[in-house]
């Protein structure tokens, strides 16, 4: 009797079909195609392609957000019912765990995204067949090339973006204490950067991320959405694991970190604009560091370094090897990237100590922020 028994075939493992089952609503996904099918609906007359590709870009944006909701919730609920301690005892690898998390729990975002990603391409299709059938030379065939290595770059960046939401999520370094990884964090720590990349010495905006070629920005957006995709899968594994207690990630983020210039290398085309990639990838790698890894267990890191074991914030290694690239390009650009991260480090370090439970980082963020205005209004 047994042996007539015939077992269903499984398809995917046990996390994905648990997350299938606490997070998919069918009526969800029906919910996001009528509202697509809505905002196309109202127009009137007509409907164009600057609409359709207006709905497809903001149906787009919209879905990372949800994504990275849906992710943080998940993820916070499966902590809270200890679903995840046990987890750790099953023999799922950290990559079906990862994978199945990011297809899953935020396939609500996934779908919405989709949608808005085919009328972006339905758009570029129809005025793919509108330029071959008026232009005679290969100029349609050209940027229809571009048009589709645009379409298969977003992709990636979607892809890239979830793996992110979900590391972060993960908590790789400090306690939820410290950073929580809310979205208010993630927008001070934005700030932050975006300050530290505008006030170095140089245009990074015009000399060095952008290309006067349109052709040659597009091949530049697609190579480093892949490259940047590829990245986050690496690092987004190494969290679960860390995560799972299988091994430590602090290794492989310090590495990823040093091999970020990599996502600019087309610019390296002399020493100047190489450095210049390396100490502005360098210095927001430190600056992410700082405030997400946990930074005051230095001795017992540097003993478990003589083990063979690493264990140390990223930080450690990234900004004085940052320092000492920018030195020899321009002392003004060395002394503004020493006081601008030296003065972060320096007010995590003080509000940590403080014990203000979970707003420590968030404190020192918004104080760096406000200092920096301050000193705005004294030296304009």
């Amino acid at each position: 009797m047994i042996e007539n028994i015939k077992l269903p075939k499984i398809y995917v493992n046990a996390e994905f079909q648990r997350l299938w089952w606490t997070n998919v609503s069918g009526g969800l996904l029906l919910g996001v195609l009528l509202i697509y099918a809505l905002f196309i609906g109202v127009k009137e007359g007509d409907t164009d392609s600057d609409y359709l590709t207006t709905i497809g870009l903001i149906g787009m944006f919209i879905s990372g957000v949800v994504a990275y909701f849906l992710i943080e919730r998940s993820l916070k609920q499966d902590v809270e019912s200890n679903a995840f301690d046990q987890l750790r005892m099953s023999s799922l690898s950290p990559w079906q765990m990862v994978y199945s998390r990011i297809l899953v729990a935020p396939l609500l975002a996934w779908v919405g995204f989709l949608v808005g990603w085919v009328l972006l391409g339905w758009v570029l299709l129809i005025a793919a067949f509108v330029s071959s059938a008026t232009l005679v030379d290969n100029n349609s065939w050209n940027w229809n090339n571009d048009a589709f290595l645009t379409l298969l770059a977003f992709l990636f960046l979607a892809w890239a973006f979830a793996c992110m939401a979900l590391t972060n999520a993960l908590q790789f370094g400090r306690g939820l204490r410290q950073w929580s990884g809310s979205a208010i964090q993630l927008i001070l720590m934005f700030l932050i950067g975006t300050i530290f990349f505008n006030y170095l010495n140089f245009d990074p905006l015009k000399n060095l991320l952008w290309s006067s070629d349109e052709t040659y920005n597009i091949l530049q957006f697609w190579f480093s959405n892949v490259l940047l995709a590829i990245f986050a899968s690496v690092a987004v594994n190494s969290a679960m694991a860390q995560r799972l207690h299988l091994k430590s990630a602090h290794g492989v983020f310090l590495v990823l970190s040093l091999l970020s210039p990599l996502l600019f290398s087309w610019n390296f085309t002399n020493v100047d604009t190489m450095a210049k990639t390396l100490v502005l990838c360098y210095g927001c790698a430190t600056i992410v560091s700082i405030l997400t890894q946990n930074n005051f267990h230095l001795a017992q890191g540097f003993a478990e370094l003589k083990q063979g074991r690493f264990r140390l914030p990223a930080w450690v290694v990234l900004f004085p090897l940052g320092l000492l690239v920018a030195l020899p390009l321009d002392v003004n650009m060395a002394k503004l990237y020493l006081l601008q991260i030296g003065g972060l480090l320096t007010l995590v370090w003080i509000f940590a100590r403080l014990k203000l439970r979970y707003q420590a980082i968030t404190m020192a963020m918004m104080v760096y922020l406000f200092g920096f205005c301050f000193l705005l209004l004294i030296y304009p």
